[in-house]
């Protein structure tokens, strides 16, 4: 099966087994295989996502939500559509972590509830 990487899985939501949404496919790790380019993993958190903001955004987002990137084996993707669902649970992972920090870090602000 092929996919159009760009197009199918790049910046989609992934979504865990129980169907919550837990990051996004912010890159792709390839490996060359019998000649062919295969995915090896799916490359989420917001490390990564950083790297691609102007250098000022990246200062404030890995200050507020760390710089843990999370490499997800491509075998653990069940489905690939209009979200990219996966076998396990997010925190198998380590995803949410730092949605989970910046939850803490929100309700503490003024007027936050």
């Amino acid at each position: 099966m092929s996919l159009d990487l760009v197009r199918m899985v790049l910046d989609h939501q992934l979504v865990d087994v129980d169907g919550i949404d837990c990051g996004k496919v912010d890159d792709l790790e390839l490996e060359q295989a019998g000649g062919k380019l295969r995915v090896r993993a799916i490359v989420a958190g917001p490390g990564s996502a950083a790297t691609e903001l102007w250098p000022f955004g990246g200062w404030i987002i890995r200050k507020l939500f760390g710089t843990a990137a999370t490499k997800i084996p491509w075998h653990e993707v069940v489905t690939v559509d209009c979200k990219v669902e996966l076998r396990l649970h997010a925190e198998s992972f380590g995803l949410l972590a730092a949605e989970r920090r910046a939850a803490r870090w929100i309700s503490r602000l003024p007027l936050s509830e």
